[in-house]
């Protein structure tokens, strides 16, 4: 399955988005603007870029 991630970039926080081929959102998430939002969005990409 093909995966595309979205990230809305903000001072104090980035909302993440990950959606199929046919655009349909399979998962969303907060996370912060530091060491452990990056830590989190790293496990969302290895979690959601399975193939």
């Amino acid at each position: 399955m093909r995966i595309t991630c979205g990230i809305d970039w903000s001072e104090k926080h980035h909302d993440v988005a990950f959606m199929d081929a046919d655009a349909l959102i399979v998962a969303r998430a907060r996370i912060s603007d530091d060491l452990a939002g990056f830590r989190r969005l790293t496990e969302l990409l290895a979690e959601h870029g399975r193939s």
